[in-house]
């Protein structure tokens, strides 16, 4: 005979006891004790939903025994949808090994919800996980805690200010680690887990390609779907009003959460190419995941164009949302660290690590120089299916070795997450203090005895797209320990047309009376000999000197000339005496490292003082 009335509440209140003094708590609970105690729980709770789950107690009841009814997928429009039962049944199916309580399954999905790093390596069979590498990365994500948030009725307005409250004012995130971490791993767990919280999110993943965001599309639906004939996951189990099913399963198609209430145009989780460009859909959260990739960092103008097209993805995010953005470094100014330099205007959270760290003792050793027992590995564990072994640690860095000699700027910037621009030279840097401490004045440069000379790289174009043409006057003089050095006398620079290159030429001649004047020797040189000759020939005078020589254009030649300058500047054999031009030639100078020039960054003052060193004594003069 059934229990009614206060009976049967107090009968469900005791029944934990109950089971506890019969020595058989794990013992498998009946569907209709189940049933019973879950509709008591939701008389008493008036509405509100047990720790985050979104369905009623009495709901979870029947899912868990397999007796929920669900829709079928529509085969065609307009067709009434047939009531099939959900063919999981977690109260008699082994979950992680064992078989379940109900309140066991309900303790476990609550655990999944809050803890990344057990619900990654457990449930989703992420075994490669281990908590002294990844959990780091687990706790840069939001906490997620959505107990109390959900009733009877709950409005899309509650989902948002209880994502507000998880973000807790953290809008932006940004983890750089090193390649083969598992980042993008963790970042579909978390993307999973954000899902399991909040059924009515809508999550953007933005990546670098279209075949990297497929992929993370591609893992993160295979943990929902379950597909005819297949067995069924322990993440299946757990959540099986969440499994993906028929046409809601197809590969490449957004992610619908089949818990979602509430009707928006966005999906619950859709991928998009910073490349293929946004489409303006907004989202609750936008990760990033390897936006930044070799192919569109490797051009400072591509790296310019990504910048500008990520920096509009802050606009998809609504205010209650967040940003989070994985990746690894490829240049000193790719989007990465472009965004760190505006961090203290725009506060983010920042996570960064390398692939080892040097122990202190050794931290001056050159990293070319750098021993196995002089580092302690990140994660060696990778090279043999996670374990800790003294092979793993030797495969793992004969494997990083491998890397760091083939390509070291390469394994700079995606390995140490120490980006650098030259692959194998030390980068070159103008001392902003130490340049400043080498102006001086003209009288100085006067008092020293030598040849004044004049270099020119020169451009035959005004365009608003073409190098700047540079002319340098500067005076060879030998130092009293005897080497040589430069004093940068004028530099005069600006986009001229052919004539007024060649006027200007000539009354640059005029004003320094050089001893020899050096003119790079281009395509178009014969066609400006013809102009420069006409000029001087209507203002009755000629260019002392001239030197057309051969550019060298081999690898690194631009590099090795200007880093003959910074040799100098450190052994105090180059000065600058004042002038109006100092601000613009200290500024290419200072940006100078190595780099290409480009349309917004240029290089062509400290080029054209380079052309000077020709000139030092102990080189060939040559005259053509």
């Amino acid at each position: 005979m059934p229990l009614e009335g206060q009976d049967k509440k107090d009968y469900m209140k005791n029944y934990r006891q109950r089971r506890k003094e019969a020595g058989n708590p794990v013992e498998q609970d009946t569907f209709k004790e189940d049933v019973e105690w879950a509709k008591s729980w939701d008389d008493e709770s008036h509405g509100s939903r047990y720790k985050s789950e979104v369905l009623a107690m009495s709901e979870l009841a029947l899912i868990f025994h397999g007796a929920r009814k669900e829709a079928a997928d529509e085969e065609d429009e307009g067709k009434k949808k047939a009531k099939v039962k959900v063919s999981l049944k977690p109260s008699v199916t082994p979950v992680l090994g064992h078989k379940l309580t109900f309140r066991q399954w309900l303790i476990l999905r609550d655990v999944c919800r809050k803890d990344g790093f057990f619900f990654g390596k457990r449930v989703l069979n992420r075994t490669l996980l281990l908590e002294r590498v990844h959990q780091p990365v687990f706790d840069m994500f939001v906490q997620k805690n959505f107990d109390d948030v959900y009733y009877d009725g709950y409005t899309i307005t509650d989902v948002h200010e209880a994502i507000r409250k998880n973000t807790k004012g953290r809008h932006e995130l940004m983890l750089l680690d090193p390649r083969g971490n598992l980042k993008t791993t963790i970042n579909c767990i978390d993307a999973t887990q954000w899902l399991l919280n909040v059924p009515d999110i809508r999550i953007l993943i933005v990546s670098g390609g279209e075949s990297l965001s497929s992929l993370f599309l591609k893992e993160v639906k295979g943990y929902f779907t379950l597909k005819v004939g297949a067995k069924p996951s322990d993440f299946h189990l757990l959540f099986p009003e969440y499994v993906l099913r028929g046409r809601a399963a197809a590969e490449g198609t957004p992610l619908d959460c089949p818990m979602r209430i509430h009707n928006q145009k966005e999906p619950s989780l859709w991928v998009e190419s910073i490349v293929a460009g946004l489409s303006g859909k907004h989202c609750d959260i936008l990760k990033g995941d390897d936006v930044i990739n070799n192919r569109n960092s490797n051009t400072e103008d591509t790296r310019e164009h990504i910048k500008n097209q990520f920096d509009g993805a802050d606009d998809l995010v609504d205010k209650h949302g967040r940003t989070e953005n994985l990746g690894t470094r490829y240049f000193p100014d790719d989007w990465y660290g472009e965004r760190l330099k505006k961090k203290d205007e725009s506060p983010l959270e920042y996570f960064c690590r390398p692939c080892w760290t040097v122990k202190p003792e050794f931290k001056d050793v050159p990293l070319l120089q750098l021993e196995q027992h002089m580092v302690d590995l990140l994660f060696p564990e990778v090279m043999t299916g996670g374990t800790l072994t003294e092979e793993s640690e030797d495969l793992l860095w004969k494997d990083l070795q491998k890397r760091l000699r083939k390509n070291e700027r390469q394994f700079r910037n995606q390995h140490l997450n120490e980006p650098v621009e030259q692959d194998d030279e030390e980068s070159i840097t103008f001392n902003p203090d130490v340049m400043t401490k080498h102006i001086c004045d003209k009288e100085k440069a006067n008092l020293e005895v030598g040849d004044i000379v004049v270099a020119w790289d020169w451009a035959y174009s005004d365009s608003a797209r073409s190098d700047l043409s540079v002319g340098v006057a500067g005076k060879i003089y030998q130092s009293a320990s005897g080497e040589w050095g430069i004093y940068v006398l004028e530099i005069i620079y600006d986009r001229w047309t052919p004539s007024k290159l060649a006027l200007n030429m000539v009354m640059f001649n005029k004003k320094w009376n050089p001893k020899q004047t050096l003119i790079e020797k281009t395509n178009a040189s014969e066609l400006f000999k013809d102009i420069l000759g006409r000029m001087c020939y209507q203002m009755q005078t000629s260019i002392n000197g001239v030197w057309w020589f051969e550019p060298d254009y081999s690898a690194g030649a631009k590099r090795n000339r200007i880093k003959s300058l910074e040799l100098l500047l450190n052994k105090d054999l180059l000065w600058f005496a004042k002038g109006l031009w100092i601000d613009e030639a200290f500024k290419q100078f200072q940006a100078y490292k190595g780099q290409n020039s480009t349309t917004r960054r240029k290089d062509d003052i400290p080029d054209a003082v380079s052309f000077l060193v020709k000139c030092s004594p102990h080189l060939r003069m040559k005259r053509l």
